[in-house]
């Protein structure tokens, strides 16, 4: 799949209204402020690419900052920073001194990546608390920092899409995207 059709596919699952992203990737998920109201979702399969390596976790938990509350709350900081990056792009800040990780949606709608479970390759949950990436991890895992940029790029994760989110400018190539397919069917 060439640069720009990836480009596209993103483009075409994160440009949409967050309610409709934030539910296709995550299994649960709140509106900022309100995050004890958990609404379900399905649950999508992400890739984080590490140092030398690709991990498998399915977005078990996200929050979503509307375009309105990210307005009123950073018009003037993160706001703009969150509109200017394309749809699916990812962005990462400090908070208390985490770094959490953002995919921006429209406009300045954006979606956090609170809680990830590790999967085997087949996609099934491995057991355990250990499994699982709190927001705090998912940044330091792939190396982001405040306010570097993650790129998000779909991939088939045996037969389904999935979404393989690496930090800097380092877009996959075709040759990588099929080494990590390989992978998970051998």
């Amino acid at each position: 799949m060439s640069f720009e059709a990836q480009r596209e596919e993103t483009r075409r699952f994160f440009d949409r209204p967050g309610q409709l992203v934030v539910a296709s990737l995550s299994s649960r998920w709140a509106i900022h402020p309100d995050r004890k109201s958990l609404n379900p979702g399905e649950g999508q399969i992400v890739g984080l690419q590490t140092q030398g390596s690709v991990k498998y976790y399915r977005v078990e938990e996200a929050v979503l900052y509307t375009h309105q509350y990210t307005q009123s709350r950073w018009g003037h900081s993160r706001s703009p920073e969150i509109a200017a990056l394309e749809p699916g792009e990812g962005i990462g800040y400090d908070s208390r001194g985490h770094i959490l990780t953002f995919l921006k949606t429209q406009e300045s709608e954006n979606i956090q990546l609170t809680t990830l479970r590790e999967v085997d390759r087949r996609g099934d949950p491995l057991p355990g608390d250990e499994m699982l990436l709190s927001s705090s991890k998912i940044a330091p895992a792939i190396g982001l920092r405040h306010k570097g940029h993650a790129q998000v790029t779909p991939f088939d994760f045996r037969d389904r899409r999935a979404f393989l989110i690496s930090a800097g400018v380092h877009v996959p190539t075709d040759e990588e995207l099929r080494r990590i397919e390989e992978d998970l069917l051998s």
